[in-house]
């Protein structure tokens, strides 16, 4: 009974094995046979923080702790997918779809359910109007993430999708040799409410309240300090930063205009520096994207040309903003007077033009930013120029793009056109004059 039994095994075993045998090179392989549909791969990573065109992340603010996609395909939500593998820093997971708009979301799951969405039909455009509230005062390095990629745009079976945080980070930089410590920070007119996928162009929801948001610190800072506050990406008219400092045993406030746009994935600097001159705290922001360094000086105007104090010939005129000066082509010198309560510093360039500063050169010229510019008549047929001139303010770590004032460099034309004039510019020598008059009658 046990041999028979022991028979009836080895058959049935010996049969699959060659059924499987046999049948080994009829399976498909993923890319082709049976009509089947190869699988894709679609792996995800965080894009850094970046300062300075550097990974700036810092510890935590790459948590994780739940992850899923959704698929939407002509506009409907179809497919919800939870089962991620994580590998080298990468989350991964695989479909087998191969059109679609596909989104994945991180550390929503507690405010956003999904799968309830996917089960009442949401479309696509509600779906990106979704937005993401926090309801504490105290917004988290890790917060959310999200990002969408087009299952259409390839045919390749590997895709990859960067994820985005929904925040924005605010470093502290400090640049003084004086004793300063910070005692707290107010980024005012912030909202807690946003939209869980970026906005083109950038908006809150209609419904999110503006407070000011206060970061207070139990031990002063007193060096550079990353990450000291976190805010969603928004946008408004009146976003300013507010610093309540101790500088050389005295308390006073900073405070500074910030960008009206705040992005996500974005860090800025709150940046600290005295100036060389009077030893007066200012506040700047520097904006990082793309590593790159946009800055925007806040609490400073804009550059302007004083026309009362500058010596300008006549034929040099000033736009009504007082940002451009528009110089003739014949040869010219001037005096050019900029309202700006920092000492300004000419960066050099390469132009068709010499600048010298005439700044506290003579006790008359103390506290002045005047600039001594001469230029050459053109000759004919010298096509015009537009010149920026750029500024360093004296005190400041870096430069700034609005500190600038254009220049305009007329043209000298090779055909002029209407009745002589005598003025300043061509001369007109009628010992050598042809009157064409009596040609011109006898044509007719």
């Amino acid at each position: 009974m046990y041999i028979k039994k022991y028979i009836q095994f080895f058959g049935v075993l010996s049969a699959l094995l060659f059924a499987t045998a046999c049948g080994g090179e009829d399976i498909p392989n993923g890319e082709e046979g049976g009509g089947s549909t190869p699988t894709r791969t679609v792996t995800t990573h965080i894009n850094e923080f970046q300062v300075e065109g550097e990974s700036a992340s810092l510890p935590g603010e790459g948590e994780i702790k739940d992850l899923q996609a959704c698929l939407f395909e002509d506009g409907i939500m179809t497919e919800v997918y939870t089962q991620f593998t994580q590998k080298d820093g990468q989350y991964m997971f695989q479909t087998n779809k191969r059109t679609g708009h596909l989104y994945i979301l991180a550390n929503i799951t507690e405010q956003i359910n999904v799968q309830d969405l996917k089960a009442q039909g949401i479309t696509e455009d509600e779906w990106q109007q979704i937005t993401f509230a926090h309801a504490e005062d105290y917004i988290h390095a890790p917060e959310f993430f999200s990002g969408m990629i087009d299952l259409g745009q390839t045919d390749e079976n590997t895709l990859h999708l960067h994820l985005e945080r929904g925040i924005t980070r605010f470093d502290l930089s400090i640049q003084s040799t004086s004793s300063i410590k910070v005692k707290k920070v107010v980024l005012k007119n912030m909202t807690y409410h946003t939209f869980l996928f970026p906005q083109n162009p950038v908006t809150i929801p209609t419904d999110a309240d503006v407070k000011d948001y206060l970061i207070e610190f139990p031990q002063w800072l007193e060096t550079n300090t990353q990450g000291i506050a976190y805010v969603y990406e928004q946008t408004g008219e009146n976003l300013k930063a507010s610093l309540e400092i101790v500088k050389n045993g005295k308390e006073t406030t900073l405070e500074s205009t910030l960008p009206s746009i705040l992005k996500r994935n974005v860090v800025y600097t709150l940046e600290i520096t005295t100036d060389s001159a009077t030893g007066e705290a200012k506040l700047n922001v520097i904006e990082w994207e793309n590593g790159g360094d946009h800055t925007l000086s806040s609490g400073m105007a804009n550059l302007k040309v004083n026309t009362q104090a500058s010596i300008l010939p006549e034929n040099v005129t000033v736009n009504e903003e007082k940002t451009q000066v528009t110089l003739p082509y014949t040869a010219t010198e001037m005096t050019l007077a900029i309202d700006c309560d920092d000492e300004l510093v000419l960066i050099p360039e390469d132009m068709p033009i010499k600048i010298e500063s005439l700044g506290n050169t003579r006790p008359e010229t103390i506290g002045k930013n005047l600039f001594r510019i001469q230029k050459e008549q053109w000759r004919p047929g010298v096509a015009g120029q537009e010149l920026k001139l750029r500024f360093h303010r004296k005190g400041l770590l870096h430069n700034y793009e609005e500190d600038a004032l254009t220049l305009v460099l007329s043209e000298n034309p090779i055909k002029l056109e209407g009745f002589i004039q005598f003025h300043d510019g061509y001369e007109f020598d009628f010992g050598r004059y042809i009157d064409l008059s009596p040609c011109r009658n006898l044509k007719n």
